[in-house]
């Protein structure tokens, strides 16, 4: 299935003020290990990156809980999922889901 990708950097302010027709908010999770162990194997992570396990999961908690203002609300929008995903396998079984899903919504 072919479809374009749009990606958002504020999506609760897309959400709020929004004119665009939204089919439906989707939460893709992750277990913290898992994307823990991604970090550390990713070619976009440089020496300024998170490496340790508490520092991510401090960073992770700040930004899941906004807890010092101005973070990205993770945990705000999740709630706001109509739809989750579990990308916890490959990449390529995550791109089956979302075709699947994008089948279904747009038929």
């Amino acid at each position: 299935m072919k479809h374009e990708q749009v990606y958002f950097d504020d999506i609760l302010k897309l959400i709020n003020n929004s004119k665009m027709r939204i089919l439906g908010l989707v939460a893709i999770t992750t277990g913290l290990e898992i994307r823990f162990e991604r970090k550390l194997i990713s070619e976009r992570s440089d020496d300024s990156d998170l490496k340790k396990w508490e520092d991510f999961k401090t960073k992770d908690d700040e930004e899941t809980h906004n807890i010092h203002g101005g973070a990205q609300e993770v945990g705000k929008v999740m709630e706001m999922a109509e739809m989750v995903i579990e990308n916890d396998q490959s990449l390529e079984e995550l791109q089956e889901k979302l075709d699947k899903l994008l089948k279904n919504l747009v038929g």
